[in-house]
């Protein structure tokens, strides 16, 4: 990552690899910044988004050296398939099953109507740059730690980690275990199930149901047979 420290700043700062010699006591007394060149690992998402500026953010995007698109938004979210229950699936972004090797790009708040998530491979190297005619800067954050502000010329580099994160599953199935979580976490289509029609000896449809549903959903067909 490339991200500039703030000039001018009244209290002393320090730079992140300094950050763990500083007494917890003092802590509060100095800024932290990182330096250019500095490396994060996430697990869940890089939120680039334009903070504090009225302005939308503009983020050029491009992908093992190919631009892409050009983003214009309130930020963009880019998330692994762990990440995807998370800020990406709030910002409209799919549920993407953990074995899918896979980098998801997840607009927020796009002020147009064609810019759609996608799922790009996890093998191409993305590049977020800060264009030099932007009207404003951007910040981003790692997992939500770590904001910093990316000036105009600055870009983000973001490539699957090397180091693969182990997981324990509580069943023997990972997906079993992925679904049993997004019905127990998010309630992941939970639905009262429609019941069926139960035929009486005349021939007729039962109308009885505990919330009145089969009954008009039966009447409806009845008329239906009847029209035919």
């Amino acid at each position: 990552t490339v991200g500039p420290a703030k000039e001018n700043y009244s209290e002393p700062e320090l730079v992140g690899e300094e950050w763990g010699d500083v007494p917890k006591a003092y802590q509060h007394r100095v800024r932290k910044v990182w330096k250019r060149d500095s490396t994060f690992q996430v697990m869940n998402e890089v939120v680039v988004d334009r903070g504090p500026s009225p302005y939308l953010a503009q983020i050029e995007l491009y992908g093992d050296g190919t631009h892409l698109t050009t983003v214009e938004a309130d930020g963009l979210c880019l998330a692994t398939p762990t990440g995807s229950t998370a800020y990406s699936l709030a910002a409209g972004g799919s549920l993407v099953h953990p074995e899918i090797p896979a980098i998801l790009v997840t607009p927020i708040c796009a002020h147009t109507l064609s810019f759609r998530p996608m799922l790009l491979p996890d093998s191409m190297v993305l590049r977020v740059v800060i264009p030099p005619d932007s009207r404003n800067t951007v910040w981003a954050s790692f997992d939500g730690r770590h904001r910093i502000e990316l000036r105009r010329g600055d870009h983000i580099q973001i490539t699957a980690s090397k180091y693969p994160l182990p997981t324990v599953c509580a069943s023997q199935s990972q997906t079993q275990d992925w679904m049993s979580s997004l019905s127990r976490c998010l309630n992941w289509n939970e639905r009262k199930r429609q019941k069926k029609f139960t035929m009486g000896l005349d021939g007729e449809s039962d109308k009885s149901d505990d919330g009145g549903n089969a009954a008009d959903e039966g009447s409806a067909v009845e008329e239906d047979a009847g029209l035919v």
